[in-house]
């Protein structure tokens, strides 16, 4: 599983528009602790596997722990905010991701 079975996913989940998936993938297709969480959440539909992105604390299982309500996709591109954006991704935890 890689990147192509994450656009699939997205793509067909309507998470959000084809250039939007696009610009994502190739994002996160330079962070591969994160694909593979990806991956395996895709493959197995929990969370229950050996986390190999841990970005200063935080996992796909940790972030599904504090906010359930939070969207599978948003989950990991938090995971990727984390690296690409972390003092406004910070920000989005810090507040619950509340809407300003």
């Amino acid at each position: 599983m890689g990147i192509e079975d994450i656009k699939k996913y997205l793509l067909e989940s309507d998470a959000a528009s084809e250039d939007f998936v696009n610009y994502i993938c190739r994002e996160m297709a330079e962070y591969q602790d994160v694909v593979d969480d990806f991956c395996a959440w895709i493959k197995d539909g929990n969370f229950d596997f050996e986390p190999h992105a841990n970005i200063e604390g935080w996992t796909a299982r940790k972030l599904h722990e504090e906010f359930p309500d939070l969207p599978i996709p948003t989950i990991f591109t938090t995971l990727l905010g984390l690296y690409t954006d972390p003092k406004e991704t910070k920000r989005a935890i810090e507040t619950g991701f509340a809407i300003r």
